[in-house]
């Protein structure tokens, strides 16, 4: 693994933990009744699972943008400059939502984020790589790649395992990870 994608894992496990760390139904519960949007009965909040829907969209249509790079380039750069921040508002939002989850007191919220990050280091991992398992070998096809769904998982595992952890301890971490 180089060290700007073990960087890139030190550096949004640290955040994502330590926003996790704060009290983030506190800190947003402000946010929430000038909204209008609060948690319904199942612990959802309307306003951030649009948010995630719409970056949700914007991602699969960056994705869906390079079938046009030669066919369509005025629709290409549409697409590129239209999409350019769905990436990274679905990972805010995403990282928002685990710390709403990890601020909870329930041990099952903290199960669930294990979980999911498992998902996607075991299945997204090897499902997304199908396409890449002709031209490599097994071994570097496991373990030779990395997709952003490793990172998110990883970040995920990092949050959950830091959660308690002091603000001195996040930055250690953080420091030793980039090394």
């Amino acid at each position: 693994m180089t060290s700007s994608v073990r960087g890139a894992y030190a550096a949004a496990g640290v955040a994502l933990a330590a926003v996790a760390k704060s009290d983030v139904s506190r800190s947003t519960a402000p946010l929430l009744a000038q909204s209008g949007g609060s948690p319904s009965a199942g612990g959802r909040i309307a306003g951030v699972d649009a948010a995630r829907g719409i970056a949700m969209i914007l991602v699969c249509l960056s994705h869906v943008r390079i079938y046009f790079v030669h066919s369509a380039p005025a629709l290409y750069d549409a697409l590129t400059a239209f999409t350019r921040l769905g990436t990274p508002s679905f990972l805010l939002l995403s990282g928002f939502v685990a710390a709403h989850v990890l601020g909870s007191a329930q041990k099952s919220a903290r199960a669930a984020l294990v979980d999911r990050a498992l998902f996607l280091l075991l299945i997204g991992h090897v499902l997304i790589g199908l396409g890449d398992l002709y031209t490599t070998g097994l071994i570097e096809w496991l373990f030779g790649r990395v997709v952003v769904t490793d990172a998110i998982g990883v970040c995920l595992l990092v949050a959950v395992l830091l959660r308690e952890r002091s603000a001195r301890t996040l930055f250690m971490v953080g420091v030793t990870a980039m090394l």
